[in-house]
């Protein structure tokens, strides 16, 4: 601060005049007879002492120019959604497929800092919406890690519902130095979500060099028997991974595989110190994760981890639980595609087909009883009901039924990807009971194909209601609490969605309305996220939870006429016994409501056969035919007691 002499206490516009300023209070009798604005008097404190501050940094800046390089492409601080930078670039070119590491797959683009804490310093002014004193720019880099942190990785989120390594990445990015395997893979995964919006192309093209540093960085790391075994290598190698799925080229997908696989040899290489602090748990939990993906995708079983208790549930949190619960998924498909592609005598595929089911069904017992240990925070809220199939099929944001609200979209994603695992227990089902039909005509495979029917039809129809939230901001009460940037919250509902939409837009027995209904949000994702087909492909492709070579069509015993009707007698006297006993009318919509019970009492074990007598009169049933593949069955009311409105979702049928 230096002091200025004694000041004019005048305002500021008989200062520009050059008048002199009666200072009459609030405005001044200059301003008021001339009809000008007053912009009143400064304070006396302001007068007496001038900030040099800024004079300061500017001849500091002069002098160090020399010593801070700033990068061609550096910007202006600026939003996530406008950058300063021009650019030339059009479409960036597909990331590196790379078969080792240490690929030589980048430019010479090197962004060269004096002080290793510049970065971190730059990133926290851009984290706080603060400028940099002139002369310091944060680099292009700089603003998309940023971004990337205050969008993806510092999001509020339930510790029941934490998993894999993402919450480890700003501890681990503020401890590293510079040009660091994890510092680099960071930097490599911002850029590549930073430029993942249409008219950023030129960044992705950014990411792509960065991510050949990083791999060229981590190659010498693996060299060094030391490094090689340290929690920054296994994590660079978990960024590679979500680079590869954010990237989402058809190259990517190979090169997502290639870095599981190397991360799970380095995590056998690490051994029992997978377990000597919380941090390497979270990294292994996270290799764990991707391991059952990749292992699924391939058919394999997935191999043990070195040490004692890599499997155990004990002290996981629920999402861990449920990865935990689903690591025996890969070995039944790979069971599965054995017994389909396979030959053998009937005796032994029927054998093999009755042993498959009834494993089936009891990993379909865990998750259930997974799903009802959840926390109370957990309950999604029927916030709102769409009462008929949408016009505009395609282009419609909801799907006909109620519209489910979660806490956030980490528990939503999470309680959709249980859905995705008992979705993958009931095709395994279906796929054998086709087998068992083909040689007996047993009514109890019948009846298991109609309840996996059914069970698969109500986690899709749940996938469907949990939409709207994900991709609505207006919804999330959590992301509009914390002022959370509406198009970054949207995205990730996005980015979470196209795996569960993906799936069940290809579960074979839904509607032919509702898959086209899927198909379109799908295809709303990446025209709003500027992801092409190739790319919404790839990224499904990577985490997606099929079973190739599974018939999921109704065996030819469970399409006769007399099948048909007892499934619908027994699912109409289901419906109408739980009215009689709730006080409402059957088939009725369900209100809005927070109970995380609503699903779990709709998956209790199916009660026996209904008696004909049984069944509510007032039914009218529009349809019922012998379709190839089960679907949707019309019902429409026979008396006032039931809303005209309403429908019943049974199964078997072609088409609403």
């Amino acid at each position: 601060m230096v002091y200025t002499g004694k000041p004019s206490r005048g305002c500021q516009t008989c200062k520009s005049r050059r008048i002199k300023c009666d200072e009459q209070r609030p405005t001044c009798g200059n301003c008021r007879k001339s009809k000008r604005h007053c912009p009143g008097f400064p304070d006396e404190f302001d007068l007496l002492f001038r900030n040099e501050n800024v004079a300061v940094v500017r001849r500091v800046n002069k002098g160090s120019e020399s010593k801070i390089v700033v990068p061609v492409n550096s910007v202006s601080p600026a939003s996530e959604g406008t950058l300063s930078t021009e650019s030339t670039s059009t479409n960036a070119s597909s990331a590196p497929s790379v078969a080792s590491y240490g690929s030589d797959s980048s430019g010479s683009n090197e962004v060269q800092l004096s002080d290793p804490n510049t970065t971190l310093l730059r990133v926290y002014m851009c984290l706080q919406g603060d400028k940099l004193p002139g002369g310091i720019r944060p680099s292009l880099e700089n603003q998309a890690t940023a971004f990337f942190f205050r969008n993806f990785i510092l999001l509020p989120q339930q510790s029941e519902a934490m998993r894999g390594f993402v919450d480890l990445i700003v501890p681990y990015y503020g401890r590293a130095s510079e040009q660091s395997p994890v510092q680099l893979a960071t930097h490599a995964v911002a850029l590549s979500a930073f430029g993942n919006f249409p008219g950023r192309g030129y960044i992705a093209t950014e990411a792509s060099k960065t991510y050949g540093r990083a791999l060229r960085r981590v190659g010498k790391a693996i060299a060094d028997p030391v490094e090689a075994k340290s929690d920054e290598v296994l994590l660079s190698i978990m960024l590679f991974a979500l680079y590869e799925a954010i990237t989402s080229t058809n190259d990517s997908v190979n090169s997502w595989t290639k870095h599981v696989d190397g991360a799970v040899t380095i995590a056998k290489l690490r051994g029992a110190k997978e377990f000597q602090s919380e941090d390497s748990r979270k990294v292994f939990q996270a290799v764990r994760s991707m391991t059952l993906t990749s292992a699924i995708q391939q058919c394999i079983p997935v191999e043990d981890f070195p040490g004692e208790g890599w499997d155990s549930i004990k002290n996981e949190n629920a999402a861990n639980r449920l990865t935990a619960l689903s690591m025996d998924l890969p070995e039944i498909r790979a069971r599965v595609r054995k017994l389909v592609t396979d030959g053998g005598s009937s005796a032994e595929k029927i054998a093999e087909a009755q042993d498959l089911m009834e494993t089936v069904k009891k990993i379909d017992i865990r998750f259930q009883n997974w799903f009802k240990s959840l926390p109370e925070t957990w309950s999604y809220k029927t916030v709102a009901y769409t009462h008929a199939v949408p016009d505009d099929i395609m282009n419609a944001h909801r799907w006909f039924g109620p519209v489910h609200a979660y806490e956030d979209v980490f528990t939503a994603n999470i309680i959709n990807d249980y859905r995705l695992a008992r979705i993958f227990v009931q095709s395994i089902i279906l796929g054998c009971a086709s087998i068992l039909a083909a040689e007996l005509e047993d009514y109890d495979t019948m009846m298991c194909c109609a309840d996996a029917s059914l069970i698969t039809q109500q986690q899709i129809d749940d996938i469907c209601a949990s939409v709207p939230y994900h991709m609505d901001f207006t919804l999330q009460g959590k992301g509009i609490e914390s002022h959370e940037k509406r198009k970054a919250v949207e995205a990730l509902g996005g980015y979470l969605l196209v795996w569960p939409v993906f799936v069940a837009s290809n579960v074979e027995i839904i509607p032919s309305l509702q898959r086209s209904w899927l198909h379109g949000r799908l295809l709303y994702i990446g025209r709003e996220f500027g992801l092409n087909q190739a790319q919404m492909l790839a990224m499904a492709r990577q985490q997606v939870l099929s079973t190739p070579g599974i018939n999921m069509q109704m065996p030819p015993i469970a399409q006769s006429e007399a099948s048909i009707h007892l499934a619908l007698l027994r699912r109409l006297g289901m419906a109408q016994q739980q009215s009689q006993s709730q006080g409402g009318t059957a088939l009725d919509p369900p209100a809005p409501t927070s109970s995380a019970g609503a699903l779990a009492s709709a998956e209790q074990p199916l009660p026996g056969l209904v008696q004909p007598d049984s069944v509510p009169k007032t039914s009218n049933v529009v349809r019922i035919a012998g379709a190839r593949m089960p679907n949707v069955v019309r019902i429409t009311a026979g008396s006032s007691s039931l809303p005209p409105f309403q429908t019943a979702r049974i199964i078997y049928g072609d088409s609403y």
